[in-house]
C-alpha cells in the first residue's frame, strides 16, 4: 500500500483504477464536494467501494459557509444526492450527523 498526496478534485490516476476508495472525515474539507465524488467516482472500478466517514448537519440547521467547511457541512439528504449523482449506490450507512457508510460503484462512469 502507498500513500499520495492529491487534490480530491483532480486524482492523478487513471480511471477505474481502484477496488476501494475511503475518505474518512475528509470531504466536508474539500471546496467542490461535487467535482470531488466525480473523481473518486471516475477512479474507483465498477463494482468497488467507497467506504467514507464525514461529519453531516441535521436537515433544520442552517448551512454555514467558512472554516473547516468551506461549502458549509451537507445534510444527509444532500450528501446521499451528491453520492448518487456520482454514480455510487448507497449499501450501508449509519448515523446521523457523523455518517458512516459504504457506497457502491454502479455507473461506471469512466472518462
Amino acid at each position: 500500500m502507498s500513500v499520495q498526496r492529491a487534490d480530491a478534485r483532480d486524482l492523478p490516476f487513471p480511471g477505474a483504477q481502484f477496488d476501494l476508495v475511503m475518505a474518512l472525515y475528509a470531504l466536508h474539507h474539500v471546496g467542490g464536494y461535487s467535482r470531488a465524488l466525480a473523481e473518486i467516482a471516475r477512479v474507483t472500478r465498477p463494482g468497488g467501494l467507497f467506504v467514507f466517514i464525514e461529519i453531516l448537519r441535521p436537515a433544520w440547521w442552517p448551512k454555514f459557509h467558512g472554516g473547516h467547511a468551506p461549502e458549509g457541512l451537507l445534510s444527509r439528504k444532500e450528501f446521499v444526492g451528491l453520492l448518487e449523482g456520482a454514480g455510487f449506490e448507497v449499501e450501508r450507512r449509519r448515523g446521523s450527523l457523523r455518517v458512516a457508510g459504504v457506497a457502491r460503484q454502479v455507473a461506471g462512469l469512466v472518462e
